[in-house]
């Protein structure tokens, strides 16, 4: 359904707006700019600040959708309205003024997991008749994809020109976990593994969390499930998937669950 057919099916009388016909002119006017625009756009009206969007922003709101329409912005991402958005609203409508925020990283929890989420938003107070603010309009465009995808370029291009020129194995390997360590976003956990005999891997270096095996071979606790990926790894050319918990003793700080093995 488009989004003002859904707006017109809500009982507004349970939510924090009340009936439609309660609602202050600056309200209506507003969000019939919104509902006509394609641009991704949302309004958080009243104390509640009670979110209102329109066919733009569904995606931005995710699953969320069309549970969202009419609750409270607290209800909705709780896990980014202490911080930062909680200030963001209260210095618009405060202060009556706009912002404008490039770029602006959240974890957002859009469809069940914890996002890495960027957007450039545009905040606009929604004055009412007596000069105060009764609401903030947001203009919104997710930038993630770009964000992300210059990150991972510049990853990849400091690491290359980084392990330009270098004569052994070893020396690679600590740059590369040099470099690795320096974007936690996109690596949080790395291992390097070298073949130092026939059967048997030793740990060259390491980004983010200490592996807890500092060799692999056959005599090594789950050596068995590890050497046996390493092998396919190394065979076919593809990665595979075991728990990190299998080379880091446990200490997955809640975070790292699953690591990848890469042939090099």
């Amino acid at each position: 359904l488009a989004t003002g057919e859904l707006l017109a099916g809500i009982e507004w009388a349970a939510t924090p707006l009340g009936p439609p016909e309660s609602w202050p002119g600056p309200l209506v006017d507003t969000l019939r700019l919104m509902l006509t625009s394609e641009h991704g756009m949302a309004l958080y009206w009243g104390t509640e600040f009670a979110t209102l969007y329109n066919l733009g922003s569904s995606p931005i709101v995710g699953a969320k959708h069309p549970w969202a329409l009419g609750r409270p912005y607290k209800d909705v991402f709780p896990e980014v309205w202490a911080h930062p958005v909680s200030s963001h609203f209260h210095y618009v409508i405060d202060t009556r003024k706009s912002m404008l925020i490039p770029d602006e990283p959240l974890i957002m929890e859009r469809h069940g997991f914890p996002e890495q989420c960027y957007f450039d938003s545009s905040f606009q107070p929604v004055l009412l008749d007596d000069g105060t603010a009764g609401g903030v309009l947001q203009i919104i465009t997710e930038t993630t994809g770009r964000v992300l995808g210059e990150r991972r370029l510049r990853l990849l291009s400091e690491t290359g020109a980084r392990t330009a020129g270098l004569l052994t194995p070893d020396e690679v390997a600590h740059v590369v976990a040099e470099v690795l360590g320096s974007y936690p976003e996109e690596i949080p956990f790395m291992g390097l593994y070298l073949a130092s005999e026939p059967g048997k891997l030793r740990l060259a270096a390491s980004a983010g969390l200490q592996p807890a095996a500092e060799e692999v071979s056959g005599s090594t606790a789950d050596a068995s499930e590890i050497v046996a990926r390493l092998a396919q790894v190394a065979a076919e050319g593809a990665p595979a998937t075991l728990p990190a918990a299998s080379l880091t003793g446990g200490n997955t700080a809640g975070q790292h669950t699953a690591a990848s093995w890469l042939p090099v």
